[in-house]
């Protein structure tokens, strides 16, 4: 199954990457690495998350802090 983010998804997730490796060096590769596992996730589990039109699922990320 092919994975697609919604262009604002993406925006959003490129922000926040350079927003936490602004903050301290290190946190936006396990940032990646969330937004990876919950990519891999949906795939194992297709029906998982909030049903967001047609052919979308919305699924949020766990919560992510700066050590």
């Amino acid at each position: 199954m092919k994975a697609e983010f919604h262009q604002v998804a993406f925006e959003e997730i490129v922000e926040t990457i350079a927003y936490y490796e602004g903050e301290v060096p290190g946190p936006g590769a396990s940032f990646i690495a969330e937004v990876e596992r919950v990519v891999d996730v949906s795939r194992d589990q297709p029906s998982i998350g909030q049903r967001v039109g047609e052919e979308f699922r919305r699924i949020l990320l766990a919560k992510f802090y700066i050590p």
